[in-house]
């Protein structure tokens, strides 16, 4: 018997940009089920991206090629969820490990942050905190 494949839930009224998609599918083949959260509709209101075992969740997936990105973007996304997914696949230049050993870092440095989960250029999720 295989591995269980996840599902994703996407209400009507979400958008989803195709990079969160892909992580997405990336976290429903690691099993998790996702589903996508209406964006507030109140001015300067934060919301998380998706919740997956009753725990919302903000996803990042950065386009720069400097490690420095990785504190960047963990610092901004624990004001929307101390639950954090990151998506090192748009990120040019920089090897998994390199990313993998600064969000072990930084996850445990910021305040703030209760859980990573880390996907990969292959698409595999790393529990990282």
């Amino acid at each position: 018997m295989g591995k269980r494949i996840g599902n994703i839930i996407i209400p009507g009224d979400v958008n989803v940009w195709p990079h969160e998609s892909k992580t997405a599918q990336a976290l429903a083949r690691a099993g998790y089920d996702v589903e996508f959260v209406k964006k507030s509709d109140e001015a300067y209101a934060t919301t998380a991206d998706v919740l997956i075992a009753g725990r919302l969740w903000e996803m990042k997936s950065p386009t720069a090629s400097s490690i420095k990105a990785v504190e960047r973007n963990l610092k901004r996304a624990r004001w929307q969820s101390g639950n954090i997914i990151f998506d090192s696949r748009r990120m040019k230049g920089l090897p998994d490990a390199a990313i993998e050993r600064e969000l072990r870092k930084w996850s445990s440095e910021i305040n703030g942050i209760s859980h990573v989960l880390f996907v990969n250029r292959h698409g595999a999720v790393v529990d990282i905190k």
